[in-house]
């Protein structure tokens, strides 16, 4: 194996090898440790640890202040100008230079230097996978926290953890059901009054006055149930008119028709049967209907 990974001295050297021959480990390393000490004790002292920019998110961003600066309005339009006393339209305005139009659209650039030793890529980079972080005690106990609280509405105590998801919450409680049940029962059976105050310091969120919700809530109710009441009477009051329609057709029928006559048909026939006689006091006439034969 020492043969096969022996150098013998043939072939050009890679640009990437030369800047690895070039590259101080050392210092890299120590860079990294610094930035990373630098982080730790910036979220010991509870400040506000801005989350890594990726290459989308700083795309998105860019995008966005090239929107914001652009000058808002129409500023390639036909323009008109007065000459003799007439209104005649200006030709330098009915060409547009593109060029100039991209340029402006595109806005100032960031430039980035990456390769491949300052941006490493592999099969994870563009991956959902969520980095995952340690918890440790006293973030566990503010997770038994919400767990009492809220029970297992994950959404609401992933909103205490501003750098967690929900997803890793979950995760958390899985992990914690196996390890210790028998603490998680008691969170889940034992619940406490959830305090506004530190939730709203948790979450960066304001709330409203409870009682200034509930007023506002029994209002939209009213609201809501005057709206229903309005349906109703609506509905029986259209039933009522459909009922009297119904009734006055029914009676307009009743008048065109006096009665109804049955009598027997004279004349021999291949057996016995009746005639139904209707009487119709406008034609004056008699109409025989055979209804069978026995």
């Amino acid at each position: 194996m020492a043969d096969l990974c022996r150098d013998i001295k043939t072939g050009k050297k890679s640009k990437r090898f030369q800047e690895l021959e070039k590259l101080d480990w050392t210092e890299v390393v120590r860079k990294q440790r610094a930035k990373k000490a630098r982080l730790e004790a910036a979220k010991a002292a509870g400040e506000d640890i801005p989350a890594t920019e990726s290459v989308e998110q700083r795309l998105e961003r860019l995008a966005q202040e090239n929107v914001a600066n652009r000058p808002a309005g129409p500023r390639h339009a036909v323009q008109v100008r007065v000459v003799n006393g007439q209104i005649v339209l200006d030709e330098e305005t009915l060409q547009v230079d593109r060029r100039e139009l991209a340029a402006e659209n595109e806005g100032p650039r960031e430039i980035v230097e990456e390769s491949s030793l300052t941006r490493r890529i592999n099969a994870g980079t563009w991956s959902k996978r969520e980095k995952p972080e340690r918890w440790d005690q006293e973030s566990t106990d503010r997770f038994y926290e919400g767990l009492g609280m809220f029970g297992t509405d994950f959404e609401m105590i992933a909103k205490m953890f501003p750098d967690r998801s929900r997803r890793q919450i979950k995760n958390k409680f899985n992990a914690e059901e196996r390890k210790d049940p028998g603490r998680v029962t008691k969170a889940l059976k034992t619940r406490v009054a959830v305090n506004i105050d530190e939730y709203s310091k948790a979450t960066n969120t304001q709330f409203g006055d409870a009682r200034e919700l509930e007023r506002e809530l029994e209002e939209m109710r009213a609201l809501h149930e005057a709206e229903e009441r309005q349906a109703i009477e609506a509905a029986k009051e259209l039933q009522r008119e459909r009922q009297a329609v119904q009734e006055a057709e029914a009676a307009a029928v009743g008048e065109n028709v006096i009665g109804v006559m049955t009598s027997n048909t004279g004349g021999k026939r291949k057996g016995k049967g009746k005639a139904t006689q209707f009487i119709s006091r406008h034609q004056g006439g008699a109409e025989e209907v055979i209804v069978g034969t026995i």
